[in-house]
């Protein structure tokens, strides 16, 4: 729309448990080429450029309180919450420190533009159930699927105790499994279909002990992902 000026949305929702809700907006992907500017007897010219892909033209977020306070730091980086965890493909060859600085040229632009909200957004609970936040449109917003996601967080990032406890419950649950002798076929079969031998039931203790919080914050990294997830929807159906 030629006269699209912005727009406020009114976004709320329900919590059935306590915890701090964070409200994430991401704007249709897109591939953006960047181009590298230096000063050469006296003018400016571009001197290198790279192409970066599946990068969000729109970003707002909303918390109940500040990023920094939520102490779940590897929650927000996966799931790529405040505009400093937003992941970018490309320049991959790239060192860290100087594929950084392209992505922090993109960042930069964008909150220029008002496609990127820098500072996250206040979110208002009610009767420890209702949540309501105001989604902000910038005038540069382009057409496309827009998605919304909302995480509760309960008790940020996952700890060493949280970890022993998960070890301690899997560690129990195969000694339960083997105390009779259907439990010990299940446990057999369940293992030789999985790892391809039955033998491997004698090693799995040491395999979850070894388990650390990197692997756990590793794995998340990877696998928890927006593109793996599945999407549902329901639609009514006229009779």
């Amino acid at each position: 729309d030629v006269g699209f000026n912005g727009a406020k949305l009114l976004f709320f929702g329900v919590i059935d448990d306590e915890g701090d809700v964070v409200v994430s907006v991401t704007g249709p992907r897109e591939a953006i080429k960047v181009r590298r500017k230096e000063r050469k007897l006296g003018l400016w010219i571009n001197t290198d450029f790279k192409t970066f892909y599946d990068v969000p033209s729109y970003y707002f977020v909303a918390a109940t309180k500040p990023l920094a306070q939520l102490n779940a730091y590897e929650a927000l980086r996966i799931n790529q919450i405040g505009v400093q965890n937003i992941r970018f493909e490309g320049a991959e060859e790239e060192v860290k420190k100087d594929r950084d600085l392209w992505k922090s040229g993109i960042i930069e632009t964008m909150i220029k533009l008002g496609r990127y909200t820098p500072e996250p957004g206040s979110i208002n609970i009610s009767n420890q159930r209702l949540f309501k936040t105001e989604l902000n449109f910038s005038s540069e917003i382009i057409d496309g699927e827009y998605i919304v996601d909302t995480l509760l967080i309960k008790e940020g990032n996952v700890t060493q105790e949280q970890l022993d406890r998960v070890k301690t419950n899997l560690r129990a649950g195969i000694i339960r499994g083997l105390a009779n002798n259907t439990g010990l076929a299940s446990q057999f079969v369940s293992t030789h279909i999985a790892s391809g031998s039955w033998k491997d039931i004698f090693y799995q203790l040491d395999r979850y002990e070894a388990v650390s919080l990197e692997d756990v914050q590793r794995v998340a990294e990877k696998y928890l992902i927006k593109k793996n997830r599945t999407v549902a929807r329901t639609e009514k159906i006229e009779s």
